[in-house]
């Protein structure tokens, strides 16, 4: 005898690529709103909300298939959570197309990616590293931390001063974002610093921090 366990619904929309994609209703968190279809979801704690661009330990889990624009309190939306989307359909919240990263993550989840991700940003290689030094009282000092790019990323700098020799937990520097920065030497003392380079492609960003500079003032 035949036995029917359960009920599986399709669908095919022009954002999903060929035979049939299994959707789901999922429940929006509220105060969502003019977001795109394609939008890469995550299940939180209050419903479904949009994967930010530098998500770090969400795992994206399914693609909303229809754009929602009013402001959503207790909507339930259809979104794809399995089978094969092209990929310039797949976006962020904020427009951002999806990354080779994101991609990984949706093909844990059963959503396939077709076409080739554009990159995410990876994290720059040292070139030269800062070292310690000790000059006198009003003596010029310039600290220099270089890496290069991997792809087409584009480099930003920030220096920061710590009141230990960590290479974290440091204050930002203001206006210190070059690859060399002039320290304050006008006092006698013994401080800490270091840069942090952070690379950027594709609405994604990877970073690098140098070793700690311990800089020696002597009266």
């Amino acid at each position: 005898m035949d036995k029917t366990i359960g009920k599986v619904t399709t669908r095919q929309e022009s954002i999903l690529e060929g035979g049939h994609h299994i959707i789901s209703a999922v429940r929006l968190a509220n105060g969502l709103e003019r977001l795109l279809s394609g939008t890469i979801l995550y299940r939180a704690a209050d419903g479904w909300r949009p994967l930010p661009v530098n998500y770090t330990t969400e795992k994206p889990a399914a693609i909303l298939l229809d754009p929602v624009v009013a402001q959503t309190s207790g909507a339930v939306a259809a979104a794809a959570i399995h089978g094969a989307i092209r990929n310039n359909k797949v976006v962020f919240a904020n427009g951002a197309p999806a990354t080779t990263n994101v991609a990984d993550d949706l093909r844990t989840a059963g959503i396939y990616l077709l076409g080739d991700p554009l990159p995410s940003a990876e994290a720059p290689v040292i070139v030269t590293n800062t070292g310690d030094h000790s000059v006198s009282v009003g003596e010029a000092l310039a600290l220099s931390f270089l890496v290069a790019p991997q792809n087409e990323e584009t480099i930003t700098y920030q220096w920061y001063s710590n009141t230990s020799a960590s290479a974290s937990g440091g204050t930002a520097i203001e206006g210190a974002t070059g690859e060399n920065y002039t320290v304050d030497t006008a006092t006698a003392g013994t401080r800490y610093f270091y840069c942090v380079a952070t690379s950027h492609l594709n609405n994604t960003e990877a970073s690098v921090t140098s070793a700690v500079s311990t800089v020696t003032i002597a009266a």
